[in-house]
């Protein structure tokens, strides 16, 4: 659930008609939206004060009472007493109704200011987020995509799965409801950080800078610092797709299933291009196959073969996502609960097959084959062990020359 204070100008406008940000607010205030389901905006009594007085001056006070009546019925009042005033009065912000309404938010521990004059909440960043509707708007959609509805299921598993890698680690057993309200709880703090801004402006090489710096990280082992670096770059950009899968993937690093998880399904929502979709596949996909090999349910088995027959379409040149479908097709026919032997046959069929599709994409021009060729053959000496020499001639065409 997210929690917002409303800037009074920005209802006035939309009340007005004055302005183009009539369309942005007007399914707020109509709640017609399911996802406003997700949101309780606050509005201060100062503020349905001025909104009464403007009404009843353009129409009459019945109009302007019944207006008043309308928006305490879709927003919750925050109350402004003395002692707020005088802190307002004290505040750094130039305008003296803003100022108001930051003390407010602070005062209510809101989540944002939502306004149309960010200038006026300049020195508020530091205390409360301040968010243009669009923003919202965004808030408010990454949060549909998330929801408990659509991943609630995979949360005992997942923190399942972080005990069993991290033993000495205290993880709650959780019931189904239990479930679903911490995937809520993981939701709203995650996105709470990044839809956080950072007080200070970066450009566009300093972003890059920042980018790289994390990657760097990554790769040394250093997972805190490339998490703050992710983390600080999504920031400033908050639906760049690149900076959630660098959040998404140092999580998954760490054996933080859940945020992981949650970061690589926004990174997905929010990517247009092919190489940052293929990769968010292929993450979840990932996520998948660890569930499969630590429960041996096969639905979760299906799925990563799912994610990575998807991320492989993507990008049609990427050996690695055929490589995971046919490495999790041998992990099914060797470890998924309750397969007879014909459905066991299936999924090395199912294997065989995609060897030939791997072989395929090696000899396309563009393929990464070279790249990583040494490590898929490690993987297959591992994968294909006592399965049969058929399986040991496919490793050996593998080393030879650029086919697979």
């Amino acid at each position: 659930m997210i929690r917002v204070l409303v800037d009074t100008d920005l209802i006035l406008e939309a009340l007005l008609n004055r302005s183009g940000f009539v369309g942005e607010i007007q399914p707020l205030l109509d709640r017609v939206d399911p996802l406003i389901e997700r949101i309780q905006m606050y509005v201060t009594d100062v503020g349905l004060q001025r909104i009464k007085t403007f009404t009843s001056r353009l129409q009459n006070i019945e109009i302007a009472e019944k207006v008043v009546d309308w928006l305490k019925e879709r927003m919750y009042t925050c109350s402004i007493d003395g002692g707020m005033l005088k802190k307002a009065c004290s505040s750094a912000l130039i305008d003296f109704e803003s100022a108001v309404e930051l003390v407010g938010a602070r005062n209510l521990d809101l989540d944002a200011i939502v306004t149309h004059k960010p200038d006026d909440f300049a020195e508020a960043k530091a205390f409360v987020p301040v968010w243009s509707v669009a923003k919202l708007w965004e808030r408010l959609n990454l949060e549909g995509i998330i929801s408990a509805n659509n991943y609630g299921l995979l949360v005992k598993d997942l923190l399942a799965l972080q005990c069993h890698k991290h033993p000495d680690s205290e993880v709650e057993e959780l019931e189904s409801d239990r479930a679903l309200q911490y995937l809520g709880e993981v939701v709203t703090n995650e996105l709470n950080n990044i839809f956080q801004p950072q007080q200070d402006a970066q450009d566009n090489s300093s972003l890059e800078r920042l980018i790289q710096l994390g990657v760097s990280q990554f790769w040394a082992g250093d997972l805190k610092g490339a998490l703050h670096c992710f983390e600080a770059s999504a920031k400033l950009d908050t639906m760049n797709p690149s900076y959630l899968l660098g959040i998404a993937r140092t999580y998954k690093e760490i054996d933080r299933y859940i945020q992981a998880f949650v970061f690589a399904v926004a990174a997905l929502s929010h990517a247009e291009d092919a190489q940052p979709c293929s990769r968010a596949h292929s993450l979840i996909a990932g996520i998948y196959h660890e569930l499969f090999v630590y429960t041996h349910r096969l639905d979760y088995g299906e799925e990563a073969i799912n994610f990575y027959t998807k991320a492989q379409r993507e990008l049609p040149q990427d050996c690695l996502p055929v490589w995971n479908c046919i490495s999790t097709s041998v992990w099914i026919f060797r470890q998924a609960e309750n397969l007879t032997l014909e459905e066991r046959e299936y999924y090395l069929t199912r294997a065989r097959d995609n060897l030939s599709v791997l072989k395929k994409v090696a000899e396309l021009p563009e393929s990464n084959w070279s790249r990583y060729k040494d490590r898929i053959i490690a993987d297959a000496e591992q994968v294909f062990a006592d399965l049969g020499d058929w399986w040991q001639q496919a490793i050996e065409e593998m080393k030879i020359g650029h086919g697979a």
